[in-house]
């Protein structure tokens, strides 16, 4: 296994980086990637007053936390521009994740240039977003694993099993569309509706046991099932309120103008969740 962490020297991308290290199972190659970031006339514009290191002092951190999570500094890269260089790198090399931090921007302002957005629509590899402060208390680790009826659940749990520490309080959470959800013509004929939501719990249900099911296959146990109505990513949001460590989900790639005007599930996530994010694209993994 190999892992690309990519920093700018900031403060955010060491919290990624110890963030995913304390999840992350224990012996592998963590490869170094500083990017020495452009900047646009927009960028200039919220600039973060934020002290960040130099190359020296990035190794030196980075191979301590690296070391002290029992995992081993593999190759160091420096790059100059903008994220399109780490989509090349990981083009190019095999991860099995990237790691970095995101400064959380939101809005009309995240759909510009939110680094972390970006790399997530084109990255080939499973992507751990951190955001926030880092928690000083680990003891017990919540994890909640996104499920729904396509691949890209399955993707996300494969890619959950192998990278993760799966000795963890691991949770499912899947959400069907309630009344307001379906087209007008459907939610004005009561009967019709309501045989609908039922057949559609009984579906995501199936697909928590289904899921849950190839867990314990692979000996790992959940501790929960949750179904809710609604629109997936506020449910989503408003249940992760709770003390969660890491939501998991994975990507349907969709990109340029329709998800500038709609967005996907996990995209509505990443742009608005403050807790760690594993997303999953639909490539290989």
């Amino acid at each position: 296994m190999k892992y690309l962490f990519c920093t700018d020297g900031s403060k955010m991308s060491f919290n990624a980086l110890e963030g995913a290290l304390r999840l992350l199972k224990n012996g592998f190659i963590v490869d170094i990637f500083f990017l020495k970031e452009e900047e646009s006339i927009f960028k200039k514009l919220y600039k973060h007053d934020e002290a960040v290191l130099d190359l020296e002092e990035i190794i030196a951190k980075s191979k301590n936390i690296i070391e002290h999570h029992a995992q081993f500094l593999g190759e160091i890269f420096i790059e100059k521009g903008n994220e399109e260089a780490i989509i090349e790198h990981l083009e190019n090399n095999f991860y099995n994740m990237a790691i970095l931090g995101s400064h959380n921007y939101k809005g009309l302002k995240n759909q510009f240039f939110s680094f972390a957005r970006k790399i997530v629509e084109k990255a080939p590899c499973p992507v751990f977003i951190f955001r926030g402060e880092l928690r000083k208390d680990l003891s017990e680790k919540k994890i909640l694993l996104c499920v729904d009826s396509t691949y890209q659940t399955l993707n996300a749990v494969i890619s959950f099993m192998k990278n993760f520490d799966t000795n963890s309080d691991i949770n499912l959470i899947t959400v069907s569309a309630d009344f307001f959800q379906h087209p007008l013509e459907i939610s004005l004929s009561g009967n019709y509706v309501e045989e609908i939501l039922q057949k559609e719990t009984l579906i995501s249900k199936k697909n928590l046991d289904e899921i849950e099911s190839i867990l314990c296959n692979n000996g790992i146990m959940v501790k929960s099932k949750i179904h809710l109505r609604g629109n997936p990513s506020d449910e989503i949001l408003n249940f992760v309120k709770q003390d969660f460590n890491l939501l998991v989900l994975g990507s349907h790639s969709r990109k340029g103008a329709i998800d500038f005007l709609f967005g996907s599930v996990s995209k509505s996530i990443l742009d608005y969740s403050i807790l760690p994010i594993l997303i999953v694209p639909t490539k290989k993994i």
